[in-house]
């Protein structure tokens, strides 16, 4: 049996209460039941998981499960092993020895593996110290600093963080929350396969659809949009200004991401932002090409982009056809209507660095039948926008938005 310290080695075991802790004291690593829906205390009978909490914080704070839909079995009076397989893979086993989880990594009897500080549960080859298997490339509902969110453009796949099913069942629940396979510039919430909320494009600095995420905040600093090989990656570590100890992003049951931060004064954690929590922040609330406006939580209005009108089935339509990709000479007439301060729309995007600011950004645009509309972020970086149905669009106060370009026929007065 292996007590206490941080690592786990081939011969050892964690049975019972044997836990292994990070050498600075954050995290834990041992076997845990959970209460059940009308019960506050566990016992020894119900289902046993493996996971990863916060040490020191006497409210345990799970962040992550091995065998979360393959729970130890109640009845199963072992409560469960967790050790190294013959193959060098680490095993989550029942009284039975029967596999409930695995690292599959194809490992080697020369492993290792370690709780780092910052709750990362690492195999690596013992001899050469390379890393085999992690549990932040593979995480369950919560995001942690230190954490990276990836995309592999070779193979299209990336991370996902996954749901609770509940508050008392961390199975895997219906929503997830990952890179954007078809616009890796951003990230989205998605309940099955259907997106629920998405953050919109990272502009250098943030992501433009979150308008709290501001210096002031200390969000900014914490995140960093880098491109790879094979793909590109959003990291997350906790900003060094952070007052708190702790912070974390989890995939709630309700459908939600949110941000909380342990507060030591008051001994429990606080929720700083969640999303999404009024009706224009859900996706595409008001249909193609329009606008959302919120006026509380439940209340809303869909305002058409300029040059659209409602279509009758939800979202607006072209009340005036382009003049570009006409045989009458009139491609060069098409006019772009500023639509100020808002969610930049989702769909196929392309990025171009430009020199002259705002007014190469719409010559490029323009010389492109297909490019529906553009925005300028910071001084260089043009978006550039090529569907024709323009989606999830939400008004946002001044100064916390973009100011989105929209490609009309000439004579298309501007929004007021």
């Amino acid at each position: 049996l292996c007590h206490g310290g941080n690592t786990l080695s081939p011969g050892q075991a964690l049975k019972g209460n044997d836990a292994i802790t990070s050498s600075g004291g954050n995290f834990t690593l041992g076997f845990f039941s959970l209460p059940t829906n009308n019960s506050k205390t566990t016992s020894p009978s119900q289902k046993r998981y493996l996971g990863i909490w916060y040490a020191i914080i006497p409210e345990q704070t799970v962040v992550w499960v091995a065998n979360r839909n393959n729970p130890v079995p109640a009845n199963d009076s072992s409560g469960g092993s967790f050790e190294f397989a013959g193959d060098g893979d680490l095993v989550v086993l029942d009284g039975k020895g029967r596999v409930l989880w695995s690292t599959n990594c194809s490992s080697t009897n020369d492993s290792i593996a370690t709780l780092e500080d910052n709750g990362n549960l690492v195999l690596r080859t013992n001899s050469s110290g390379a890393i085999k298997w992690q549990s932040f490339s593979n995480p369950s509902d919560t995001l942690l600093s230190g954490m990276d969110i990836t995309f592999d453009f070779e193979k299209m796949t990336g991370q996902l963080w996954r749901s609770w099913k509940s508050r008392t069942d961390p199975s895997s629940g219906s929503f997830a929350f990952g890179m954007d396979p078809k616009n890796v510039l951003q990230c989205v919430l998605w309940n099955g396969s259907v997106p629920v909320w998405r953050t919109a494009q990272w502009t250098g600095q943030s992501f433009s659809g979150i308008p709290e995420m501001s210096n002031s905040y200390g969000w900014a600093e914490g995140f960093r949009f880098v491109p790879t090989r094979n793909g590109t990656r959003v990291e997350f570590r906790e900003p060094s200004s952070a007052s708190v100890g702790y912070t974390r992003y989890v995939v709630k049951p309700q459908g939600q991401l949110a941000l909380y931060s342990w507060e030591n004064e008051t001994g429990r954690w606080v929720q700083d932002w969640a999303a999404p929590v009024n009706a224009c922040a859900t996706y595409g609330r008001c249909g193609p090409s329009s606008v959302c406006s919120e006026g509380s939580l439940t209340q809303f209005a869909c305002n058409c982009l300029p040059g659209f009108k409602p279509s009758g089935s939800g979202g607006c339509v072209r009340s005036v056809q382009l003049g570009c990709g006409r045989d009458d000479g009139s491609s060069n007439k098409d006019d772009f209507k500023k639509v100020a301060s808002v969610k930049p729309p989702d769909g196929v995007l392309r990025l171009v660095q430009v020199a002259d600011g705002l007014d190469e950004c719409r010559t490029i645009c323009s010389k492109n039948c297909s490019c529906t509309g553009h925005a300028l972020v910071g001084e260089t970086l043009c978006m550039m926008w090529f569907e024709e149905d323009l989606v999830d669009m939400q008004q946002l106060a001044s100064g916390r938005g973009v100011d989105f370009y929209v490609r009309v026929a000439p004579d298309v007065p501007s929004p007021s």
